[in-house]
């Protein structure tokens, strides 16, 4: 995919590259279906529900895509969050082996996270108006200094300095060949593909919801969302996102 494809915004520092890009869309051509801002240094990262991102300045790949659905159906909005998390998924492993996608759309390596993705979406009618991937890849980060439970970096696992550009270029290209099927409206590609790369996809694991742990094991994502359990007992328990909690042990 050349560059005319997408207009990228490189930024020194900003708050946070989805309010940076949500900002800047009120000035854009709805003709623009992709905008991407690639910053060095968030003052304010973000994950999901208001988790904080700890990065340090210009050592990772820190980027927010702004894109306009063409006919994807609110119902079907999920397929956006997994288009970005295999993309993600598909480029680091390239570099590094066990890389999986941890429900909904965090990044693995093995028990550890490399990645983070915060998507805002929003609505017209029926239908996805405008979508922001917000992104957060450790690259080239040795020493992570919050409490931040399992961090990981590729430079950790593999002892070598990646270009965060590279990676950009890469991502960006699977992305817009996952967003020309989602616009065909061939959803089972991506479904199939995201389920085959989740991370504890297949076995019984530990998880933790308000009534305690149990385990269980995957058995289907819905189109919403959703996270279907099996528990041991062969209970199917469904969860939205933050409603349960995988247990990892930092030692593994």
């Amino acid at each position: 995919m050349g560059c005319n494809d997408y207009i990228v915004l490189n930024l020194k520092s900003t708050a946070s590259t989805n309010d940076f890009v949500r900002t800047l869309a009120k000035s854009l051509k709805p003709d623009n279906p992709y905008v991407v801002v690639r910053t060095d240094y968030q003052t304010d990262g973000r994950g999901q529900t208001g988790n904080s991102w700890e990065s340090e300045d210009g050592k990772n790949l820190l980027f927010s895509v702004l894109y306009r659905p063409k006919n994807v159906k609110a119902k079907n909005m999920f397929c956006l969050s997994q288009a970005i998390a295999l993309s993600i998924k598909e480029v680091l492993s390239l570099y590094i082996k066990d890389v999986s996608i941890k429900w909904p759309n965090d990044i693995y390596w093995r028990d550890k996270k490399i990645a983070g993705i915060l998507i805002e979406n929003e609505l017209c009618g029926k239908f996805v108006d405008s979508c922001i991937m917000g992104v957060g890849i450790n690259v080239n980060q040795k020493i992570f200094l919050s409490d931040a439970p399992n961090p990981v970096s590729m430079i950790q696992i593999i002892n070598s300095e990646i270009p965060v550009t590279e990676l950009l270029e890469l991502i960006m290209i699977r992305l817009k060949s996952f967003i020309e099927q989602i616009e065909r409206g061939d959803y089972f590609r991506i479904v199939s593909n995201y389920t085959h790369s989740l991370y504890r996809g297949i076995g019984y694991y530990e998880y933790e919801d308000d009534n305690g742990r149990f385990k269980a094991k995957v058995h289907n994502i819905e189109p919403n969302g959703v996270l279907v359990l099996q528990d041991e007992a062969g209970n199917m328990r469904e969860y939205q996102f933050k409603e349960v909690r995988f247990i990892i042990n930092k030692e593994d």
